[in-house]
């Protein structure tokens, strides 16, 4: 799972996939500035979202001091024109950003913050040109003003001009995750990670030219307000400011601080962060009687800097409430489960009306209604916090920032809210905390009515409680607009599901005997499993038509695949997670590879054009890791199934020699998983060589684990223990009991035991149910915020993955006490993704791995129920059907996160009918025994 940034970063540049900035079309404001004021001789090139100017004959350095401007996006054309004059007097090389609209988003709230606020950057050839630059720009930038960059220190008397010490040209470092690490050069000689983080660093070998003493401006310090408010910890961050738990010693009380940055522009209308938070300020004052939101306890500024200080509100968040609570994401779905719940959300909901009528009756439109503002604070009571969309009708402009899936489709383009879209807000609300599907319902409108469609069947939701959702969130295609009294009548009593009938009265009878118990079935392969785990919940075969859905979706999501495929360009080949522009265009987790994989193993012939597009791309150690996800490895084992076996075997070798190889552990881009695709070419016959490597793999793993009291585990470089198949000790494990089968190595299997062990004592737990695993060891301030998580990569289905395989190679009483609660818990039709390492295929494809090593078929048809939800998220569209990826912000084509994934789960459900297909999901099972 990505930050929010990260994803928002590559969601704006097309409708339907996530893109790079090089897909953006600028206007020519910027260009036409540089193009009337430079001599012929400058070049001008494009790179993402700058131009590079550079004069003739003159030499960059590889680092060295540069100099940042940071502006208004409204002044960024005057700023620049005075600017470039400056450069090109100097004759130093520079860049600036494309237009106004990319100044807007690179000082916006939902930029990254250590890249924020640089409009422009140059880079002098040395210190005196570096002093002498710097000085000319804040001389003839006098006047202008942008938002505070906060990787640099300010040039003094400026309040655009700015400087860091970093490199000049983009020189880095491949990490095993097939990222890249900006690094340096230190005084010795020696690669230093550049730091481009969110505050001032001054390498240790440097001083500071300017001599300037004191943390820079800008930096949040621990006393506040002449020592009044004291700052504990920080609670979230983003460009606008820091949101911070701190004590206040005027009344000993625990406070919230939000801090806004000045020139952070926000929303579609870049409305300035401080003139946002004053504007909450006021009107939370308004809305002081109403009981519904937080108060507000004092407003000042420091530093240049404002600060919003509000009474602390502990509680979870309604998302993270309704999540929690919500019996539809549990095995065990009872009536009398869903509802207590739904009964307790009413509460909660007609709260939430409430405080909207309060609002509307005060002349304040919220504007941003969303989960993550509405702060569940007691047994029946909530608050709403975070106003800053909030306007006074009539008084304040709109600022045009919403929440994916809360906002109706009109004040999405507009940018403008009105009632009627708080309205439609508590529609999502109240759907979401039935199935938080909002993002997907924005990303895909007609996915709504099919959620709802299947929820009410399921769950038996009142047609008058659909017909109400209806009404809140088709607003104004309804044509009626409810008054908000009619809207806090229907949430008092309309039902939300519809009542049980009771039986009709008839005659007494004598009780019917009891039937005798169906016989246990009896163990089954090598004491996989003696006693098969009991799937709990309602049973019931998988509805009417979904096997000839899966089945069409199946080859429509095929055809998606070959007909979304673009050969002609480099970055990427299929619509993939952002990731693939981060890391590399031809791994399996995000690139070609993963996509191939999944026409081989369906059985369709791989498109020779496309084959060809993975084969001709250079595939250096410099550009790509050794592992199997995300590097050479995985990529040199699609090669061999696409038909290039040479080429495969010399790009595996060529991973076993990668100076990275060793740089971690896991299955995901770690030693484990070259060890895996290791033994996949042993077991294909491409040469000893390769079982060498994976012992050599195993022996590594042994000398480098940490064997605590609960089993062995490996503490990445940070000091985290990861949980989990792709990251933590349940992955390893499972090379290591490959390993111990084909070389019958009782060490290898020992150790890998001891690792699932580890995984295992970290589940978490709520009273006796088992609720999943963290996706790493939680350190104490944690405690009461974990996570817990049922997917592959992290969660309850990988490490049943790995689970089932030992139980299949050993009788194991401990490990088959293990069998059900972790079926129970991947056994679900609702998620909230359908993707294959974090989402419902990868829990189906776990429950068919428990089906193959058990024979038995009621794991295959929970897997069938699983695929319910699937289809769920299918996405109807000229290329066939395709899947949501990350948050369901855009379409994915990709193996990991989209609908390559997707298509392989499928695919191997429907060939279950027929008999066992094997896991795609690069094992190596051939070396485990199966059932008879």
């Amino acid at each position: 799972m990505h930050d929010w940034e990260f994803v928002n970063a590559y969601s704006r540049y097309h409708p339907r996939w996530f893109e790079s900035a090089d897909g953006y079309a600028p206007t020519s404001e910027h260009v036409d500035v540089f193009e009337a004021l430079a001599p012929s001789d400058w070049t001008l090139r494009r790179t993402g979202l700058w131009y590079l100017a550079e004069p003739p004959g003159v030499s960059v350095p590889e680092q060295g001091w540069k100099i940042h401007v940071a502006v208004r996006s409204q002044d960024s054309v005057a700023c620049l024109e005075r600017a470039i004059r400056c450069a090109l007097d100097a004759s130093v090389s520079f860049k600036f950003l494309l237009d106004t609209q990319t100044v807007a988003e690179v000082n916006g709230k939902l930029w990254p913050r250590g890249s924020s606020g640089k409009t422009m950057t140059f880079y002098p050839p040395d210190d005196q040109a570096f002093l002498r630059l710097g000085a000319t720009l804040a001389g003839d930038l006098r006047g202008f003003s942008g938002p505070y960059i906060l990787s640099d220190r300010r040039w003094p008397g400026s309040s655009c001009v700015y400087y860091r010490y970093g490199g000049f040209s983009p020189r880095t470092l491949l990490q095993p995750d097939g990222s890249r690490e900006y690094v340096i050069v230190d005084s010795n000689g020696e690669y230093v990670p550049d730091v481009r983080a969110p505050y001032w660093h001054l390498p240790e070998w440097l001083a500071d030219p300017l001599d300037q003493a004191g943390p820079p401006q800008g930096q949040a310090q621990p006393a506040l307000c002449d020592g009044r408010f004291r700052v504990r910890s920080s609670l979230n961050f983003s460009n606008r400011g820091g949101v911070y738990l701190a004590d206040d010693r005027a009344t000993g009380r625990n406070v919230v601080l939000k801090e806004a940055r000045p020139h952070i522009e926000v929303g579609l209308n870049r409305v300035d962060a401080v003139e946002l938070l004053q504007k909450e300020h006021r009107i939370l004052r308004v809305l002081s009687d109403c009981g519904f939101y937080v108060r507000a306890i004092e407003m000042f500024e420091e530093g240049g800097h404002s600060f919003l200080v509000e009474e602390y509100l502990p509680g979870d968040h309604l998302g993270r409430y309704s999540i929690r609570t919500n019996p539809l994401y549990r095995a065990n779905i009872t009536e009398p489960a869903l509802d207590e719940y739904y009964a307790d959300l009413r509460r909660r909901w007609l709260q939430l009306a409430l405080a909207i009528r309060a609002a509307h009756s005060h002349g304040v439109v919220l504007g941003d209604l969303s989960f993550s503002n509405v702060i569940v604070t007691g047994q029946s009571t909530l608050r709403v916090i975070d106003l800053e969309c909030a306007v006074e009708e009539g008084v304040d402009p709109p600022v045009g920032l919403h929440t994916p899936g809360m906002a109706t489709p009109g004040s999405v383009r507009s940018g403008i809210c009105d009632r009627d879209n708080d309205l439609h807000a508590l529609g999502a609300v109240v759907f979401g905390s039935v199935m938080l599907a909002n993002g997907m319902s924005e990303l895909y409108p007609p996915s709504r009515r099919r959620f709802l469609a299947d929820l009410t069947d399921d769950l038996k939701l009142s047609d008058r409680f659909v017909g109400f959702l209806d009404e809140l969130m088709d607003l104004p295609a309804s044509g009626h607009a409810p008054d908000i009294d009619e809207v806090i009548a229907a949430l008092t009593d309309v039902p939300i599901t519809e009542p049980t009938p009771s039986p009709a009265p008839g005659p007494a009878r004598a009780p019917a005997p009891a039937p005798a118990p169906a016989p246990a079935p009896a163990p089954r392969g090598n004491g996989a499993a003696g006693d098969p785990a009991r799937i709990r919940g309602p049973r019931r075969q998988p509805r009417g038509g979904t096997r000839e859905l899966v089945r069409e979706t199946r080859a429509a999501a095929l055809r998606y695949l070959a007909r979304t495929a673009t050969p002609e360009r480099r970055d990427r080949l299929f619509p993939a997670d952002p990731a693939v522009f981060e890391t590399n265009p031809l791994s399996v987790a995000y690139g070609a590879a993963g996509v191939l994989h999944a026409f081989h193993h369906s059985g369709v012939p791989v498109p020779p054009h496309l084959a060809a597009w993975m084969a001709d791309r250079n595939v250096t150690d410099e550009s790509y890791p050794p592992g199997l996800y995300l590097g050479e490895a995985g990529i040199a084992w699609v090669l061999h199934e696409v038909g290039r076996p040479d080429a495969a075997a010399d790009l595996m070798r060529r991973a076993g020699r990668h100076t990275l190889l060793d740089a971690s552990p896991n299955v995901l881009y770690g030693a484990a998983g070259y060890g895996i695709a290791c033994l996949r070419f042993w077991v294909d016959g491409f040469g000893d060589d390769f079982l060498d490597d994976a012992v050599r793999v195993g022996e590594r793993l042994a000398a480098t684990c940490v064997r605590g009291p609960q089993g062995a585990y490996w503490p990445s470089a940070e000091g985290d223990v990861p949980l989990g198949y792709a990251f933590g000790g349940s992955g390893v494990a499972l090379f290591l009991l490959y390993l111990s089968c084909a070389v019958r190595d009782e060490r290898a299997f020992a150790l890998g035991r001891s690792a699932l062990d580890h995984d295992l004592a970290h589940a978490v737990r709520h009273g006796a149910e088992f609720e999943g695993f963290p996706a790493m060891v939680p350190h104490e301030s944690e405690e009461g915020r974990i996570v817990p998580r049922c997917y592959w990569d992290s969660g309850s289905a990988g490490v049943l993955t790995t689970l089932v395989r030992y139980l299949a190679v050993r009788p194991d009483d401990g490990l088959r006490e293990w069998l059900g609660p972790l079926v129970d818990n991947v056994h679900h039709k609702y998620a909230v993704f359908p993707q294959l390492f974090h989402g419902l295929s990868g829990m189906g494809n776990a429950l068919l791995d428990v089906w193959e090593f058990t024979g038995d078929p009621q794991y295959r048809e929970a897997a069938w129920t699983v695929a319910e939800g699937v289809l769920l998220f299918r996405i109807d569209c000229a290329e066939g059907v395709g899947f949501p990826g990350e948050q369901a912000m855009r379409e994915s084509a990709d193996f990991a996160t989209g609908t390559a994934g997707v298509a392989l789960f499928l695919d191997r459900l429907i060939k279950s009918d027929t008999g066992p297909a094997g896991n795609f999901n690069f094992v190596v099972d051939e070396l485990v025994p199966r059932p008879q």
